[in-house]
C-alpha cells in the first residue's frame, strides 16, 4: 500500500477495497489507506476478525456469506473502488475486478491461493482497468513504512506470541495441524521470538 500511495496513485479522496484485511499484509494495507484518507473496504472471513479491521475501515465484508464483489457495488452504489488491493491471488482475481470502477486499478502483491487466475480479459479492457504489480518494496519504501511506525502512525498488529517449535501446531479446535496461519484461526501477526532464528526461516513460512 506505501507503494500504491507513491507510484499506483491511491488518494485521499478514492476508495480502496484490502482483501484478506485479518493478517499482517491486510492489516497494513489497511492502517496505510486509512492514513491516507481514502474510504475503505476490507474483507475478512469471521465476526471476531471483522471487529479488529473496523477500526480502519469503512465497511468490512465476510466474504464467505456474501461474493465480496457484489457487496462492493452495492455499498459503492454501483461504481465500485477505484483500487483494490489483492494479496490472495486466483482465488479472488475475477472477484477484484469486479470489484473496480471504471477506470480501477487492481495492485497484486502476493498469490496466496495460486497464481494462475481464471479470469475474463474482458472485465478488465472493457471497463478500462489496469492491474498493477508491486514487490516487496525497496529500501526507500522500507524506511519510509519504518518512520511510520517509530512514529506511532502504523502499528504491526500482533495476534499472538508462540515459542517457535509451537508455530507448526495447529489452532485449538482443527483436525489437522496444518500451522496456527495455515488454519487461519489468527488475526494479525503471528510471532516467535528466539534468539538465532535466521531471517531466511521467516521467509519461508516459518512464521
Amino acid at each position: 500500500m506505501a507503494d500504491a500511495r507513491e507510484r499506483r496513485g491511491l488518494e485521499p479522496s478514492e476508495s480502496a477495497l484490502i482483501l484478506g484485511a485479518s493478517g499482517g499484509v491486510g492489516h497494513a494495507a489497511l492502517q496505510l489507506a486509512d492514513r491516507i484518507g481514502a474510504e475503505v473496504y476490507a474483507t475478512t472471513s469471521a465476526d471476531w476478525k471483522a471487529e479488529r479491521a473496523g477500526e480502519w475501515a469503512a465497511s468490512v465484508i465476510d466474504y464467505t456469506e456474501v461474493p465480496f464483489d457484489e457487496r462492493v457495488v452495492e455499498l459503492t452504489d454501483g461504481r465500485g473502488v477505484d483500487l483494490v488491493a489483492d494479496h490472495v491471488g486466483e482465488a479472488t482475481w475475477q472477484q477484484s475486478i469486479d470489484s473496480l470502477a471504471t477506470g480501477g486499478r487492481m495492485v497484486i502483491c502476493g498469490a496466496t491461493s495460486g497464481a494462475d487466475p481464471d479470469i475474463d480479459i474482458r472485465s478488465v479492457y472493457q471497463r478500462h482497468r489496469r492491474i498493477l504489480g508491486t514487490p516487496m518494496g525497496n529500501r526507500r519504501d522500507f524506511r519510509a513504512v519504518g518512520r511510520l511506525i517509530a512514529r506511532g502512525e502504523v502499528a504491526p498488529v500482533i495476534d499472538r506470541v508462540l515459542p517457535l517449535e509451537r508455530v507448526a501446531e495447529g489452532p485449538p479446535g482443527d483436525r489437522e495441524p496444518r500451522g496456527v496461519r495455515q488454519g487461519r484461526r489468527h488475526a494479525g501477526g503471528v510471532t516467535a521470538p528466539r534468539w538465532g532464528v535466521q531471517p531466511t526461516e521467516a521467509f519461508s513460512g516459518v512464521l
